[in-house]
């Protein structure tokens, strides 16, 4: 149950009041009755706008509810009312992270540091602005002070950390120590566990990076790249049913994986849907996606579904962002052959050939 250490002494109305309305708020959230309890600091509030308890909890409730502009003079007023107060001070650190204002974060723990040097919350959240600032080292000893729960969470993240940056130095074997130390550390933390199977799909270990994968979405089902990494492997075994099926989850989930959608578009191009490769591609194209590559596939999957002038305004316009696009220039010269323009045809094909070393996109393959 939340509670407030309250400020002893004093009497009278309208400070019986003030509690008599965080108390009553604080069992509201017991209750699980979210806006009722918000309500009761409000009044609280206002009732004494001085006092740091009632500020703290609006200013946590209106966090909650992503409304940090309002949150945050609220636990602002908290700290400066009572700068050595780990809680507010914990609280407002951690809404300036969010924020990413790090250096606002660290002086907002400074006083409440100097006087509780040991306090847990504040440790924990001074871990968070290590990490950030890339200090892993230390921030590895704050969350060991901050112990419990937060100490395992914490270090879990540091680890994960660690493992990131030596896996973009390609030290793949020490990355998935790294990995496999962040697994132990939180078991209920999909993150690493996505990290490690994308090391052991790039050390060829397809089995387990396939297991990793699957356990990450267990625990997070939304976690986009771990979906989208287990339809490349469903695609490179040849499950093309797999990769579509996860593919599509990918594009879809809470926090879409920002390739999905483009790569289930050239599977459905690749196993002949072209109605729904069109729809994805051109779902591609109408979010803003300036590409040459996605508009020539999107002409080809138009072609080949019997749409022509569709095709020809894609390919056009693929040729409009990359004038020495082979792919384009190819498969448009091959509409211009069967509608017997030969020649153009042929300036198109030479145009092709002189531009040897163009990229070509997946679905030309």
């Amino acid at each position: 149950m939340l509670r407030f250490a309250l400020m002893l002494g004093g009497s009278g109305k309208g400070r019986a009041s003030w509690r008599d309305e965080l108390e009553r708020g604080a069992s509201l959230l017991e209750r699980g009755d979210r806006e009722a309890a918000r309500e009761s600091f409000a009044r609280a509030c206002a009732l004494a706008p001085s006092e740091p308890e009632p500020a703290l909890a609006l200013g946590r409730e209106e966090w909650k509810r992503g409304r940090l502009d309002e949150a945050e003079p609220l636990l602002a007023r908290a700290c400066e009312a009572r700068p050595r107060w780990a809680l507010a001070a914990a609280a407002l650190a951690r809404l300036y992270l969010e924020r990413g204002r790090l250096d606002s974060a660290e002086r907002a723990l400074a006083p409440a540091l100097e006087a509780a040097p040991d306090h847990p919350a504040l440790h924990a959240v001074r871990g968070e602005l290590l990490l950030e600032r890339g200090q892993l080292d230390d921030a590895e000893r704050a969350f060991a002070i901050a112990g419990g729960e937060t100490a395992g969470a914490g270090r879990a993240r540091v680890a994960n950390r660690r493992g990131l940056e030596l896996a973009r130095a390609e030290r793949d074997s020490e990355a998935a120590f790294a990995f496999k130390r962040a697994c132990d550390l939180d078991r209920a933390w999909a993150p690493p566990r996505a990290n490690l199977g994308a090391v052991m799909q790039r050390l060829g270990r397809r089995g387990r990076a396939r297991a990793l994968y699957r356990e990450a979405l267990a625990i997070d089902p939304s976690h986009g790249e771990a979906r989208f990494n287990l339809a490349l492997l469903c695609r490179e075994a040849g499950d093309l049913d797999g990769a579509a099926r996860e593919f599509a989850a990918a594009a879809s989930g809470k926090l879409p994986h920002p390739k999905a959608r483009l790569e289930l578009a050239l599977l459905c191009a690749e196993r002949g849907d072209y109605p729904r490769a069109i729809e994805l591609f051109a779902a591609e194209a109408a979010a803003g996606a300036a590409d040459a590559s996605l508009y020539a596939n999107l002409g080809l999957a138009c072609a080949r579904a019997g749409l022509r002038d569709r095709a020809e305004d894609a390919l056009g316009r693929a040729l409009e962002l990359d004038a020495n696009h082979r792919f384009a220039l190819t498969h448009l010269a091959e509409l211009r052959a069967a509608d017997g323009r030969l020649d153009e045809a042929a300036a198109l094909l030479r145009r092709a050939r002189a531009e040897g070393n163009s990229r070509r996109p997946p679905a030309s393959k």
